[in-house]
């Protein structure tokens, strides 16, 4: 994996010592160009997305494993299936 200091390098050389072929319509170009880049490094680095809509960027989920009864994880399995992403029911939180 690269490391932040070889993305920044990279996007610096992109910025500042790139040429391309004169004419060249397939480029952005000057900011558009750097904007663009950044929004893609920014994006390659921030991993899975969170399962908590109110996370803040970089928080992650957290993961529990458990074992469980079997009619427990059929139930468990249902509710899942039954309540939308990102609106299940959070421990402490009245539904």
């Amino acid at each position: 994996m690269n490391s932040d200091k070889e993305y920044y390098a990279a996007a610096d050389w992109a910025e500042k010592e790139m040429t391309l072929k004169p004419g060249s319509t397939a480029a952005l170009h000057g900011s558009a160009a750097a904007d663009l880049g950044r929004r893609v490094v920014e994006r390659s680095t921030e991993g899975r997305p969170t399962l908590d809509p109110s996370a803040y960027p970089g928080k992650h989920s957290r993961v529990r494993q458990v074992r469980l009864p079997t009619d427990l994880a059929g139930s468990l399995d249902t509710l899942a299936r039954a309540e939308p992403a990102g609106q299940r029911p959070h421990a402490g939180r009245p539904r």
